[in-house]
């Protein structure tokens, strides 16, 4: 059964997005930093968790979990291409970005709200993220001809802003006052929450315009996007069979909770203008996943239990 918690996060998000819609204005001045709110979510989350639990999780799935990376950011999004361009070769692209982008920052939240495996989450989102500026950009030349030019220089700086500095930032904090960061662990899921409504504020007003220009191109986007929720959930819950129930929904988790905004960013530079509409309203399908998994979680805890 869904949640008071789940509830909230629903009416939040999506007040969030009328607002960005009808009065873009609103989310103006958040426009500039939605890689800044990822990194702030991602230290709520590491702050949570010590490194310690972080690396013997690691250690203790070591081959699982480079199939799962491999199946997550190679065979998933090379799948979602060639279908996707079978059936509607117009939005191929944005079906190889969404399925080959890492774990989102935000999937650690989702984790804890279905009481799934955090830590695991935490090992893919972190993984995942080092290892796709060197996948995606060779599987966006190699499938579909288009250049993703991402310097080296540029991935370290991104990789240490975005990864590093979250986990550096929270070890300190816990190292120089526990009580500070267990206060503020405390308070993890309205923080959150309203770093996930500043992110939408940021992001979704910046393609107001569309919603009024092109309304039959945002439900073909929406669409797709729903399309490639699915199969990216499905993969994740056919790679995690046989696995206790925490590691299910903490990989199920891994593959269709995506790094959407990520893909937004630099899929405005390089492409567009579908590819980044596309990946803003997979947010539609990204936080409605609540209530279906949800009720996955309840469904498979009973046949667990018989």
């Amino acid at each position: 059964m869904i949640q008071t918690k789940d509830w909230v996060m629903l009416v939040a998000i999506f007040g969030a997005m009328g607002v960005s819609i009808l009065w873009p204005q609103a989310g103006a001045p958040f426009r500039p930093y939605p890689m800044v709110f990822m990194m702030m979510l991602l230290f709520l989350s590491f702050l949570s968790i010590p490194i310690e639990s972080i690396l013997q999780t690691a250690r203790g799935c070591g081959l699982r979990l480079c199939g799962w990376l491999v199946l997550k950011l190679l065979i998933l999004p090379v799948g979602l291409f060639y279908v996707t361009r079978a059936v509607y070769p117009e939005y191929a692209l944005s079906a190889l970005l969404l399925g080959g982008i890492s774990t989102g920052v935000v999937s650690p939240f989702f984790s804890t709200l279905l009481n799934a495996n955090t830590v695991l989450v935490i090992i893919m989102v972190t993984i995942s993220s080092i290892l796709v500026p060197f996948t995606l950009p060779v599987l966006v030349r190699t499938l579909a001809d288009q250049t993703l030019v991402i310097s080296l220089p540029a991935m370290v700086r991104l990789l240490a802003q975005v990864i590093l500095a979250p986990l550096v930032a929270a070890e300190v904090l816990r190292f120089l006052s526990s009580r500070a960061a267990e206060r503020i662990s405390r308070n993890h899921y309205g923080l959150s929450l309203i770093l996930c409504i500043a992110i939408i504020l940021g992001v979704v007003s910046r393609y107001a315009d569309f919603f009024y220009r092109k309304p039959s191109v945002i439900l073909e986007a929406v669409l797709v996007s729903v399309v490639l929720a699915i199969f990216s959930f499905v993969a994740g819950g056919l790679a995690s069979i046989r696995q206790p129930l925490d590691d299910r929904l903490s990989i199920i988790i891994s593959f269709g909770i995506i790094n959407n905004i990520l893909v937004v960013v630099f899929s405005s530079e390089f492409f567009g203008p579908i590819e980044p509409l596309v990946a803003m309203v997979y947010t539609v399908p990204f936080f409605c996943s609540i209530v279906f998994l949800r009720a996955y979680a309840m469904w498979l805890k009973k046949e667990l239990d018989r």
